[in-house]
């Protein structure tokens, strides 16, 4: 199955906010981030995954990483979050952070590490996608692009 991975264009807007509710993940802000979030297409055209970053000094966060469930392998997830990661450094991130119930197998293996939330920068920490989703049962990952 082919698909194509890109940077979300204006008309992206609706159909991304449908499969990130469909998700159940928040949608705060996807207007004002457009630019920030990379999606997945599949052969149709039609929009299938999803994932955001919000970039704050060498920073970032990702948000909203998502793959339809009828596409959703565990491979295409790690290949799409790879690709993200590539992204991430292109734009000269230094460390990527992630927030994530249970989801050691997704990003172990890419080299992300679980971090206490106290030693996650202030920058991070005072993101408004951070204070909405961070929980008592939601982790904090993080992954350094000098890998």
């Amino acid at each position: 199955m082919g698909m194509v991975v890109r940077k979300s264009e204006p008309t992206d807007l609706l159909p991304l906010q449908r499969l990130i509710a469909k998700a159940s993940k928040q949608e705060e802000g996807i207007e004002e981030s457009l630019d920030r979030f990379l999606v997945v297409e599949n052969e149709e055209g039609a929009l299938v995954g999803t994932v955001g970053m919000e970039k704050t000094g060498a920073y970032g966060l990702l948000r909203s990483l998502i793959v339809d469930g009828n596409v959703a392998t565990g491979g295409l997830m790690i290949e799409f979050l790879q690709v993200a990661l590539a992204y991430a450094k292109s734009e000269e991130v230094e460390t990527v952070f992630a927030l994530s119930a249970n989801n050691i197998a997704l990003f172990a293996p890419l080299g992300f590490e679980k971090v206490e939330e106290e030693k996650v920068p202030e920058a991070i920490r005072s993101l408004t996608h951070f204070k909405n989703v961070k929980t008592a049962d939601v982790d904090v990952w993080a992954y350094r692009c000098s890998h």
